[in-house]
């Protein structure tokens, strides 16, 4: 039908009027008067109840879960399981309920297992969730659990409740198959643990922990142990030979010397006076440590007959040191280092000492003189001292160093780590701004290089592929460079650890431990690959105490090597974490552990380009 309308001229000439279309990638149809999403958002609205559409408004306003299981949606006569949880901030109880039929339906609970009342409810989170007092029934609802399924939840929610966390948020408290079938039974991936390789013991676990003692002392302060290059090799591994006579006579020589010019404290010493009668008259007299050392130093010399004042002290002491090292401690002398450790407060020693000395009366004393100049004089093949006991000797007169205030002083450099932290960050920021420039140059001469390739200009090609070599080595120097850099900072880091103590526990009661590595850079050494690094899971692995990974129960001595090894390891105990859904400490202890992990993979890394070359620790 044709339609009329007045043309503006005034004239009663008919115009006809063409209807307006709507072009879509199909077809052409008339504009509709009202969209398809409008009708579909009017109609219900116009449907519902005015009681039920003010209740909806006004639940949606105050934002709280509206009422589950509501008798428009459920039958009225099908029982209901009223929630007796509480909230741990107000002490408020949940007021919700569910049906018999929407729990079994959605959350495969049925009437027997609530009834039980031997489940332990969680959220999905891993917190307890607490019930109030005045009920028979201690049952949470799903809304309290974390793992409701309607839409009020999906749309405060960032993820809908899965399987495995509806089964999770019961943990039954009656062991039997169900519990045992928990995990197996849902559709997730278990992560199998690294293995683990055995590590045999050469010498008694006492002693191996002495030796690490020892090590990550010297580790430490290598600066202050002054030893030669050739014993940081065979420190390197724990079980070797570690020549314990002529090592032992140099630390304490070394020790000595530090002790007679160090400064204590008041309260570090045992004030205790010592008979002038016995005939070991540099022992007696004053108790200060420093001075008794010095005189212990005087003796030595005098005994080995360089007390000549016209020789320089510094080279008497430089011959005295090849002659001890040559021929040993004796016993004469360990006991002079008893009395040494004994003046500071060293009580079980395996050494006969006049200040750990009950004696009181000059009887008793004299008994005391005659067993200590009866152990004086034995010589070395008769000597009752192990190879053990001249490590802890040797150990605790490393440890009465730190009575020193000026080694201390070592410990309190935070203020020049956070400079050193600040320099390194921003010559990072310079390095990868450098290396961003210099990949963009590579990839513009490689492109070069392929066109002139492909068109036959070979002098061209010629120069810019010597250019393109060039630029490859002055990157890779580059990064050698920063590595070498970020690996003095986790040497000079790890420095400030003021103890050796455990990286952390995991679930099956194994303790991860890492040890440093001692042919650092730094100090400049050679020997990654001599037999002083043949155990190379001391510098460069896990060391692992406990029954492992095979559900066994002895303890035993384990290590793992490898980065990707390492990184399997991470993954596992992440995964493992995961599973635990609970903020105990385990979980903190997880999270420390797997930092430690990434340091060390950090390491090996670091060392690959200064020292190996890429891929070695793979």
């Amino acid at each position: 039908m044709n339609l009329k309308k007045i043309s503006p001229q005034g004239s009663s000439a008919p115009v006809e009027v063409k209807k307006i279309f709507m072009q879509t990638r199909l077809f052409f149809a008339p504009l509709p008067t009202q969209t398809t999403k409008e009708k579909r958002k009017i109609k219900p609205v116009l449907d519902r109840n005015p009681k039920r559409q003010h209740t909806i408004q006004m639940i949606r306003k105050q934002n709280v879960h509206p009422v589950p299981c509501s008798v428009d949606e459920c039958d009225a006569s099908i029982p209901r399981f009223q929630c007796s949880s509480i909230d741990p901030a107000t002490g408020a109880k949940c007021p919700l309920s569910f049906c018999e039929d929407c729990l079994q339906r959605l959350y495969n609970e049925t009437r027997e297992k609530i009834e039980a009342n031997n489940t332990l409810h969680v959220t999905s989170k891993g917190e307890t969730i607490h019930h109030c007092q005045d009920t028979n029934l201690e049952w949470a609802c799903p809304v309290c659990r974390e793992i409701c399924v309607c839409n009020f939840c999906r749309q405060h929610t960032p993820s809908t409740p899965s399987a495995l966390s509806v089964s999770m948020s019961k943990i039954s408290l009656v062991p039997g198959p169900s519990t045992t079938r928990l995990l197996s039974d849902q559709k997730t991936k278990l992560i199998d643990p690294p293995i683990l390789t055995p590590i045999k013991l050469l010498y008694s676990e006492e002693e191996v922990w002495v030796r690490l003692q020892i090590r990550e002392f010297i580790y430490r302060f290598d600066t202050l142990c002054a030893l030669e290059k050739r014993n940081f090799v065979t420190l390197q591994n724990v079980q070797s030979d570690w020549r314990v006579k002529s090592f032992a006579a140099a630390l304490v020589w070394q020790c000595l010397g530090i002790i007679s010019t160090s400064h204590y404290e008041a309260g570090v010493y045992i004030s205790k006076q010592i008979p002038i009668h016995i005939q070991l008259e540099h022992l007696a007299g004053d108790f200060y440590a420093p001075h008794l050392a010095e005189r212990i130093v005087q003796q030595w010399l005098w005994q080995e007959s360089l007390d000549d004042p016209d020789i320089s002290l510094e080279d008497r002491k430089s011959a005295f040191k090849i002659v001890l090292q040559r021929q040993g401690m004796s016993m004469e002398q360990w006991q002079d280092i008893g009395e040494l450790l004994a003046s500071v407060g060293f009580r079980t020693l395996p050494v006969p000492t006049l200040y750990n000395s009950d004696a009181t009366t000059e009887k008793e004393w004299e008994k005391e003189i005659t067993t200590i100049r009866q152990f004086r004089r034995l010589k070395r093949h008769n000597s009752p001292m192990t190879p053990l006991n001249e490590l802890e000797m040797v150990q605790k007169l490393l440890e009465m160093l730190l009575l020193d205030t000026r080694v201390r002083e070592q410990f309190n450099d935070s203020k020049d780590m956070k400079e050193k932290d600040q320099q390194l960050k921003n010559e990072r920021t310079e390095y990868l701004k450098e290396y961003t420039r210099n990949k963009i140059k590579k990839s513009a001469l490689v492109s070069r290089i392929s066109q002139l390739r492909s068109t036959g200009k070979d002098a061209p090609r010629l120069l810019s592929e010597s250019e393109l070599e060039c630029l490859e080595v002055t990157m890779q120097d580059e990064r050698a460079t920063m590595e070498i850099k970020e690996l003095v900072f986790m040497i000079a880091k790890q420095k400030t650890e003021k103890r050796l103590q455990p990286a952390g526990t995991d679930n099956n009661g194994n303790t991860y431990w890492f040890f440093n590595d001692m042919l650092k850079p730094s100090t400049e050494c050679t020997g990654h690959t001599t037999y002083g690094n043949s155990e190379t899971w001391w510098a460069y692995g896990v060391v692992i105490l406990g029954p492992g990974f095979n559900g066994g129960t002895e303890r035993t001595w384990w290590c793992l090597e490898g980065i990707s090894n390492m990184l399997r390891l991470e993954k596992y105990l992440l995964h493992e974490k995961a599973r635990t859904y609970s903020k105990s400490e385990y979980a903190l202890n997880v999270s420390y552990l797997t930092r430690q992990i990434e340091r060390r993979i950090q390491y090996l890394r670091c060392m690959e380009w200064a020292v190996f070359g890429e891929g070695y620790f793979s």
